[in-house]
């Protein structure tokens, strides 16, 4: 998906290797389908100290500390300024709304997202932090771990579509676009990244 956003790579500020993100959710008009991306990004899911019904993104040493962060429709992410220099969030949202929003050093922004869509995150105060939010319609999502595994559990018997993002511009993701899940069983699936020509 293009959008114009500014391009990363995948290292974040500290040179350090970005993990990878995988999320799946349903597809609209399908029966039992879902989408998958893949993306960078640390676990992306959910924050138990964020408090029930909340995830957490947190700005820590002037970065975002999660890359990728998946939620659901409805869902409310709170914006943490672990730093001691103030932050803000800033989004461009097409569905929900957008916001431009100072945080104290030690403060917080809690905001609910009730849309599905990819939401571009920075913070205008430091150019370099930047984060995307994925909003998605459905509970069978998954980030991938610094080694591109990834784990969706629960998912009911079935043939699912899948889809997978990835950030990179400059390369696509290959794999499968089907996947039959039995009852009782797990389903293996890979996908390659690789160069655009």
């Amino acid at each position: 998906e293009a959008d114009g956003g500014p391009r990363r790579d995948h290292q974040d500020v500290r040179g350090e290797d970005a993990p990878g993100l995988v999320e799946l959710d349903p597809c609209r008009g399908r029966r039992g389908g879902f989408p998958l991306r893949q993306g960078k990004g640390d676990d992306g899911v959910g924050d138990p100290a964020a408090g029930a019904g909340h995830d957490r993104l947190d700005q820590t040493g002037c970065v975002f500390t999660t890359h990728v962060l998946v939620v659901p429709a409805g869902s409310t992410v709170v914006f943490r300024n672990s730093d001691t220099v103030e932050h803000n969030v800033k989004t461009a949202s097409r569905r929900n709304p957008s916001f431009n929003t100072s945080i104290a050093a030690g403060g917080t922004l809690e905001v609910t997202f009730e849309k599905p869509e990819r939401i571009q995150v920075e913070c205008s105060i430091h150019p370099w932090m930047a984060s995307t939010i994925h909003v998605v319609d459905t509970p069978y999502f998954a980030v991938t771990g610094a080694d591109g595994s990834f784990r969706i559990a629960d998912v009911p018997p079935g043939a699912y579509r899948v889809r997978v993002w990835h950030e990179s511009r400059d390369h696509r993701v290959a794999g499968p676009e089907e996947v039959a899940v039995a009852a009782g069983a797990e389903a293996a699936l890979a996908f390659t990244l690789e160069a655009k020509q």
